[in-house]
């Protein structure tokens, strides 16, 4: 599974964290593109963190409900 969140704006030369993810899901830091398998049924609420290269952020949360395969 994967989910791809995007940035604009800023100054360009963004990082991505995020908290809260499924086990078994990370973020790429460079792209923003979370991936992985999760085995867990269960609701998250996740939080992205964008930093661009001046150093400014911005995140959101969101749900996220997950029915494995």
């Amino acid at each position: 599974m994967s989910l791809q969140p995007t940035a604009s704006g800023g100054s360009g030369g963004y990082r991505f964290t995020a908290s809260g993810l499924p086990a078994g899901l990370s973020i790429n830091a460079s792209t923003g593109l979370i991936s992985g398998t999760s085995t867990t049924w269960a609701n998250y609420h996740p939080t992205v963190t964008v930093t661009d290269s001046s150093g400014a952020r911005a995140e959101v949360s969101f749900y996220w409900f997950i029915f494995p395969h």
